[in-house]
């Protein structure tokens, strides 16, 4: 059976929590973070303090990452359709046009089609490979 509803909530959101956790361990072994959690008083605070600015931090760094992903995808998406169109439409017209005009005429347009094609596999692999780069940079950072 499944788990009860209060368990597939509490897995579902500690997600947010096991992105953050190297961070807030790496900067609990630091020497000032010991030293200020070693104030009577003060020293849950500063801890609670800490885990929320980082943790604030490790989220800005993701949602900048995201809106870089979300803005490139916006940014190609005219040309992509464009060229998506393009390819479609020289295909159409090369069939269209082949029971009627010459030979060499249907190859030419059957060839810039071929070549629309290329164009539109080459752009969709720079949005690929530069998403990646983006993803790679963003989970690269430490902060």
């Amino acid at each position: 059976m499944g788990a009860a509803p209060d368990d597939r909530w509490n897995h579902r959101h500690q997600y947010p929590a096991n992105l953050i956790a190297p961070a807030v361990d790496s900067l609990k072994n630091t020497a000032v973070t010991k030293a200020i959690s070693a104030i009577p008083g003060l020293g849950s605070a500063a801890n609670a303090l800490t885990s929320m600015f980082l943790g604030s931090a490790v989220v800005i760094k993701n949602g900048i990452g995201v809106t870089a992903i979300i803005l490139l995808l916006l940014i190609v998406l005219a040309p992509l359709v464009k060229l998506a169109l393009l390819t479609f439409l020289y295909k159409l017209t090369g069939a269209v046009v082949q029971p009627i005009a010459d030979k060499r005429v249907c190859e030419c347009i059957s060839g810039v089609g071929e070549a629309a094609k290329l164009l539109l596999h080459v752009l969709m692999t720079a949005l690929m490979m530069f998403m990646v780069s983006i993803a790679m940079v963003t989970a690269s950072v430490r902060i």
